[in-house]
């Protein structure tokens, strides 16, 4: 669990997309003693020197599978771990199951990556706790990081070591369900109660068995969504969402300790995105990424159509690229 958390988050970013066939190559897989006599960078540099393209994909892949019992080693996951087309699953609940999935990606796989697990741990696992809304009208944050303690615990136990909260929306329309999952529509109490939970969850050595990796969630405004309907259009300027919307985010990212920046500025985005979403989705990445010199990971629950393509892809890139340059071209002509 200790090299897991430590190492794999690096090629586990959660976004479900097509997975090619795996090339069949000889077993390089990773051992204990490279972890151990090697340095971070010249570890993950050496793995990656070794995976092949399809293999870095498959990494990429966060399938959500949920009961995989009676036979966790024969089931579908399975074959798609060894196969490296799998890099996490989510929302995979029990110990047995776990570490019997872990065991076929260690020792079945080619590179021997083990998985990295995550799950919804919102307010509590075995002890559950008042709903985070609730939490935070106590205005104590240090409730908040003792129950997020407690789960870390419980989870750790079970082999989960990634979870999707704290969920930190800005929301002030009581139609909109998931108020309930956040702190409320104050940003000062928003940012403060993003801190302890993170403080919660990973504590000051996240490579302990006993921490869990938190997840800032869900993507900026989407607790703006109009008349409370969920996944609904969102019409803000920037001043508004940088000034109100946005404090929880950043308050997250400040609670990290240097110990754990493995896991730092991990946002959750769950829409499904158009080329004018994702180009503003890469804005609002920098304004977070950048003001303290380091980059962070952007999980995505979004999956593409099997008929979807790598070529797709591709194409829609480079569709970005041009509709980012048409702006910048615009934005200068007006400055002019």
């Amino acid at each position: 669990m200790k090299f897991l958390k430590s190492s794999v988050l690096f090629i586990s970013m959660a976004c479900i997309v097509p997975v090619c066939s795996i090339a069949r190559e000889k077993s390089e897989r990773i051992t204990r003693a490279e972890i151990e006599q090697k340095s971070a960078d010249e570890f993950i540099n050496g793995l990656m020197s070794r995976m092949t393209v399809d293999e870095k994909i498959g990494q990429l892949n966060l399938p959500s599978y949920g009961n995989v019992m009676p036979n966790p080693k024969k089931s579908e996951i399975a074959s798609r771990i060894v196969r490296g087309e799998v890099g996490g699953i989510f929302n995979i609940f029990g110990v047995d199951a776990i570490r019997q999935l872990q065991e076929v990606a260690v020792k079945e796989s080619r590179l021997g990556i083990p998985i990295i697990v995550g799950a919804d741990i919102c307010n509590g696992y075995k002890t559950v706790f008042p709903i985070p809304l609730g939490l935070s009208c106590s205005w104590k944050p240090e409730n908040i990081e003792e129950v997020a303690r407690i789960s870390a615990k419980e989870v750790g136990a079970d082999g989960i070591c990634w979870t999707y909260s704290p969920m930190v929306d800005i929301s002030h329309d009581a139609r909109w369900g998931r108020v309930k999952e956040g702190a409320g529509e104050d940003p000062f109490l928003g940012g403060i109660m993003a801190q302890a939970w993170v403080r919660g969850y990973q504590g000051n050595d996240l490579s302990a068995d006993t921490t869990l990796m938190a997840c800032v969630k869900h993507y900026a405004l989407y607790g703006a969504a109009e008349a409370g309907r969920d996944y609904n259009t969102v019409d803000m300027s920037r001043v508004t969402a940088m000034n109100y919307y946005m404090r929880p985010y950043q308050a997250a990212v400040e609670a990290v300790d240097e110990a754990a920046k493995a896991a730092k500025d991990v946002i959750d985005f769950v829409s499904k995105l158009s080329v004018e979403q994702i180009t503003a989705v890469r804005k609002v990445i920098d304004s977070l990424d950048h003001k303290d010199g380091t980059a962070g990971d952007v999980a995505e629950e979004t999956e593409l159509d099997e008929a979807d393509s790598c070529e797709d892809c591709e194409a829609e890139e480079v569709e970005i690229e041009e509709t980012e340059a048409a702006q910048e071209v615009e934005e200068t002509n007006s400055e002019e």
